[in-house]
């Protein structure tokens, strides 16, 4: 029995760890090149409305607020 617990079981799940380990890293930094070079576009997209509303931004906030309650 120890040697299943101690000897196999513990022996194969610390090197199927860090394996698993090191591709979810690798595939972090591509995922992660595509999100901010979308994200400056939408917040160009998303300053380009709320500029426009900064004059309206007296009356949207009252019908909000009136929404929320």
């Amino acid at each position: 029995m120890q040697l299943l617990t101690g000897g196999s079981i513990a022996g194969f799940v610390p090197p199927q760890t860090q394996p698993q380990v090191t591709p979810q890293i690798a595939a972090t930094p591509p995922s992660v090149e595509p999100v901010p070079a979308a994200t400056p576009q939408e917040l160009v997209t998303i300053t380009q409305p709320v500029t426009i509303q900064i004059p309206y931004g007296t009356t949207v906030l009252h019908r909000e607020r009136d929404f929320v309650h």
